[in-house]
C-alpha cells in the first residue's frame, strides 16, 4: 500500500486541482495518508492549500454578491474545502510533530525503555505503546517490535548497503551520519546517498 501511494505522481494531482480541485484535495489526501515522506510535510502542503482555496472562494462570493450568481456556490464550496483541509493540516502537524519527536528519542537518542520514551513524548504508557505501534505497521521502523514484557523498544536497523570496493589497494569506505530533512533521523550511509531508512525521504549532504 505505502508503494502504491507513494507512486502516485504530483503531477497528476496538480492536473486534478486545475480540472476539478474537489478530485485534486482527494487524491492530495490519498497520497499523503499513506505516504511517510509526504506525511512529514503534508500539513504544510495542506495549510497553503486551505488559504489558495479560502482566497479564491472569497474571490467567487464577493462577485456572486455583487451579481454573478453563477458563481456564488462554487465560491462557498471552496471556502468549506478550505476550512476542511485547514483542519486535517493541523491534525498531520501534530502527528508528524510527534513522530520525529519519537524517531528523535528512539534513533538519535537511543532510547529503549518504553517508560522513558512514554515520558519524554509526554504521553501516558499505553498511548505511546499504540502510536509506536501504528508506526511499525506504516513502515517508519521496519522489523522491529515492542518488548512489552520487558517493557523496551526494540530497534532493529536495516543494513546499509556497502559499495563493493574497485581493487585491493582501494581505501576503506567509511559510513557517515546524515540527518534526514524530512524526519530528522540519523542514518548511516555509505557512499551515495539514498532514501531514509525511516520515513523514505531523499537524503542530502
Amino acid at each position: 500500500m505505502q508503494d502504491h501511494k507513494k507512486s502516485l505522481s504530483w503531477f497528476w494531482i496538480v492536473v486534478a486541482f486545475i480540472i476539478f480541485w474537489p478530485i485534486g484535495v482527494a487524491l492530495l489526501l490519498y497520497k499523503i495518508h499513506g505516504d511517510r515522506s509526504a506525511i512529514m510535510g503534508g500539513g504544510k502542503t495542506l495549510a497553503k492549500l486551505s488559504l489558495a482555496l479560502f482566497g479564491v472562494g472569497g474571490l467567487f462570493i464577493l462577485l456572486g454578491i455583487m451579481g454573478e450568481s453563477g458563481v456564488l456556490f462554487y465560491g462557498v464550496l471552496m471556502v468549506v474545502g478550505g476550512f476542511y483541509l485547514n483542519r486535517k493540516a493541523k491534525s498531520m502537524n501534530v502527528k508528524s510533530d510527534r513522530y520525529r519527536l519519537y524517531l528523535s528519542l528512539i534513533v538519535n537518542q537511543g532510547l529503549t525503555s518504553l517508560d522513558s520514551i512514554a515520558a519524554g513524548v509526554g504521553v501516558p504508557y499505553d498511548q505511546c505503546i499504540g502510536e509506536l505501534q501504528n508506526m511499525i505497521n506504516e513502515g517508519y521502523f521496519k522489523g522491529s517490535y515492542i518488548d512489552q514484557t520487558n517493557r523496551q523498544f526494540v530497534l532493529i536497523h536495516a543494513a546499509p548497503a556497502v559499495p563493493v570496493a574497485v581493487s585491493p589497494t582501494a581505501e576503506p569506505i567509511t559510513p557517515k551520519v546524515v540527518s534526514c530533512p524530512g524526519c530528522g533521523a540519523n542514518n548511516t550511509v555509505f557512499g551515495a546517498l539514498g532514501e531514509c531508512e525511516y520515513c523514505g525521504s531523499p537524503l542530502q549532504s
